[in-house]
């Protein structure tokens, strides 16, 4: 099933009724959050409009949070704003297809290893592709344990420790 979510629409609601499998379709503007995006079925997101859309949230988490799915996103700017220790987006999951986003904000307060822009854990497999990774207080992007998705054509600026780092038996092309 595909769902359209346009700004001022709740997103976390919107994630939370759809079914597995589902596309949501997020039109341009601003989503602001009151809490982390909370992820535990297969859904794709996928950004349209004249600007990418932007999914903001000062969580002391993360913006969003993908646990054991496979998941798919592109064409959205994921954004943390405030002080609060968290990454922007973390993964732990199957699968994941990233393109064309963009994840800044990750803030630390000193408390590393949080910070990052985007962490992948586990066995997650797949490809981020043509994603920028900037202004995080840590890392661009964290590849931990045995994840091993492939990273194609992405840039990482202005993040305070490293761009890309691989970490336990991380790996990827």
């Amino acid at each position: 099933p595909s769902i359209i979510v346009h700004e001022g629409d709740n997103l976390v609601q919107t994630v939370k009724k759809a079914k597995s499998g589902s596309i949501i379709n997020i039109h341009s503007g601003k989503y602001q959050l009151t809490e982390s995006l909370l992820v535990k079925k297969n859904i794709s997101l996928i950004g349209y409009g004249a600007d990418r859309p932007q999914i903001i949230c000062n969580s002391p988490d993360a913006v969003a949070i993908f646990t054991g799915v496979k998941t798919v996103l592109q064409g959205i700017d994921f954004i943390h704003t405030g002080d609060a220790p968290a990454d922007v987006v973390r993964i732990d999951g199957i699968e994941t297809h990233i393109t064309d986003c963009t994840f800044s904000g990750g803030s630390n307060a000193g408390n590393k290893p949080v910070g990052c822009g985007l962490v992948i854990s586990g066995q997650t497999t797949g490809l981020i592709q043509s994603c920028s990774f900037n202004n995080n207080k840590f890392l661009g992007v964290r590849l931990n344990n045995s994840s091993s998705p492939d990273l194609q054509s992405n840039t990482c600026e202005n993040n305070e420790e490293s761009g890309i780092a691989y970490f336990d038996d991380a790996k990827g092309q």
